[in-house]
């Protein structure tokens, strides 16, 4: 039937064999894609009864590889894999070209595969035929960012540029070691996880559960308590750090190192030796960067030694800890609202308040744009407490006077400033975070009376009725305005010295009662202030008193000296 439909449908056939597979990448469809390549088939046209045979000849299959970044393929890993009798393999490596070649490939179905660190796995089911050409386009990496936070009340979402995160471990589950870990020893316990592990010789201040080994209250062997993590592919990144909150004194001989083994634990290297810290838990951060990047380790082990140098040694605490990478460079965000793609933005924070509404839950979303696309989403769903806030703050205290006035611009929608924002009851005035007074709207400003000198922080927030958002019978506040401070500084400022030689009290502007007086001839040296005797006065108590100093930048204590 082959050769019946050769013969009869030369033109058919030429469109069908030249082919060759284009423009696939690790997310690509491999199905439709074709384009020209240059072989013969003229034999084909020429003797149908040769296809048999033909297509059973050998064939050379070409790569050509580009990554999705302009990074150089080169050292990226091709494997060909016939997936028929006798399933022949092939493996090369990319070289700076681009351009793989595998020749004498005979027809048969494989299973086409390439790795990269930093790129995603490309995988392709292929039935080679003839000579085949495959454009590869290796995917960058997406690694998505990380703790994205809604603030509920100003709905501004911020988040942490990406990093690769291979470890993340806090202890708080019910299994010990976790899953994938290994806990060896020596000794019994070894390590274990607790939140009171403190001994007699060794008193751990006060933490969430942790992972801790204790040597000082037994006899045993302590030398060889080792606590190790899951292994870890080190070469996507070239700059993966191990981070971890420990305890630990150093008393009585204890050790206390991170090791690695790039050998599956036959041997061990030591990469960082923790210095005894006796007061406090301390954050330690290990560089792993010798053992990361191309050339990096495939299934690296990360230990926490503990040791006791063959002494009676004490323990060591640890928690909270992480492998990750440092941080990835991105082309910028997409932010998401419910699913949907809602802006791009290059900065890591982004207001949504002309959005959403009061008292309504939603799921925000950020993703890591690259070259390759947009990574997985971090989300959050958060409930909406925004109100839209009073603007402009500003205020000033009069010269030569003791009040503060206050002035503000009403809510506005920004976007359409004609909008009349609904239920706005008034203003709710704070001075150094202490609710002080309300102001009824339409009012805008406020004035603080009778104050005494000082250093004063004043903030506006909006008030709302609720009844027009859904809920009757409540209010709520707005975010706050930005704080303005007033530096109250009309006294005298220390250091303040008074030598009286202008005769008169009223210069540094001191009150007087009864008979003070300034006595030109007296004191050490004169002039001085003197209480003189007369006229005379009987049961009295008269006060020469000094304008107001301020103490306020003053450290240590004010003395009086006359």
């Amino acid at each position: 039937m082959l050769h019946c439909f050769v013969a009869r449908y030369h033109c058919l056939l030429l469109a069908f064999v030249f082919f060759a597979f284009d423009g696939f990448s690790s997310s690509s469809d491999y199905t439709g894609k074709v384009a020209a390549v240059p072989i013969s088939i003229q034999r084909y046209i020429d003797d149908p009864g040769s296809v048999d045979h033909a297509i059973r000849l050998n064939s050379t299959l070409t790569c050509n590889f580009s990554c999705t970044n302009g990074e150089s393929p080169a050292g990226a890993e091709v494997r060909l894999e016939c997936l028929e009798p006798p399933y022949t393999v092939f493996e090369q490596i990319v070289p700076e070209s681009g351009m793989v070649l595998f020749n004498g490939v005979e027809q048969a179905g494989y299973l086409l595969e390439a790795t990269k660190p930093g790129f995603d796995a490309f995988s392709l089911d292929i039935v080679i035929y003839t000579d085949t050409l495959v454009n590869i386009i290796m995917q960058e990496k997406r690694y998505k960012p990380l703790n994205l936070m809604v603030d509920s009340m100003t709905l501004t979402a911020s988040w942490e540029a990406p990093r690769d995160v291979l470890i993340h471990e806090n202890f708080e589950g019910n299994d010990f070691p976790p899953e994938g870990w290994q806990s060896l020893t020596q000794n019994i316990p070894g390590w274990y996880a607790s939140d009171s592990g403190s001994i007699p010789g060794f008193t751990i201040p006060p933490h969430s559960t942790y992972a801790v080994v204790t040597n000082a209250d037994d006899n045993g062997n302590g030398c060889c308590d080792y606590l190790i993590l899951p292994g870890l592919d080190l070469r996507n990144r070239p700059d993966y750090q191990l981070s971890f909150s420990g305890y630990y004194t150093g008393a009585f001989e204890q050790t206390a190192t991170i090791e690695i083994s790039i050998d599956q634990g036959a041997s061990w290297n030591v990469v960082y030796s923790v210095s005894p810290a006796p007061f406090s838990w301390n954050q330690i951060t290990v560089d792993l960067s010798g053992y990361c990047g191309n050339g990096g380790s495939v299934n690296a082990l990360l230990a926490f030694h503990a040791g006791d140098s063959g002494g009676d040694g004490s323990g060591w605490a640890i928690d909270d800890v992480s492998v990750r990478s440092g941080i990835i460079p991105v082309l910028g965000y997409g932010v998401h609202l419910d699913g949907l793609l809602l802006d791009y933005t290059p900065e890591t924070t982004y207001s949504m308040s002309h959005l959403l509404n009061y008292g309504q839950y939603y799921n925000a979303g950020v993703s890591a744009l690259y070259s390759s696309g947009y990574s997985d989403p971090d989300t959050n769903t958060f409930i909406s407490r925004f109100l839209f806030p009073a603007r402009n703050l500003e205020g000033d205290m009069p010269v030569y006077t003791d009040y503060v006035h206050l002035w503000w611009d009403r809510p506005e929608y920004q976007i359409d400033t004609t909008y009349v924002i609904p239920g706005l009851i008034g203003y709710n005035i704070y001075r150094d975070n202490i609710l002080l007074a309300f102001v009824e709207q339409p009012l805008t400003e406020f004035f603080d009376l009778s104050l005494a000198p000082g250093i004063y922080s004043y903030l506006v927030k909006a008030v709302y009725d609720l009844g027009f958002y859904g809920f009757p019978g409540q209010t709520d506040e707005s975010a706050a305005t930005d704080p303005i401070v007033i530096d109250f500084q009309w006294c005298f400022q220390l250091p303040f010295t008074e030598y009286f030689n202008t005769g008169l009290f009223e210069t540094n502007s001191w009150n007087v009662d009864g008979n003070w007086r300034i006595a030109g001839q007296a004191g050490s040296p004169a002039p001085s202030a003197e209480f003189y005797y007369n006229p005379a006065i009987t049961d009295y108590s008269s006060a020469l008193t000094s304008f107001c100093i301020n103490g306020i930048h003053t450290d240590g204590n004010i003395l009086l000296d006359f």
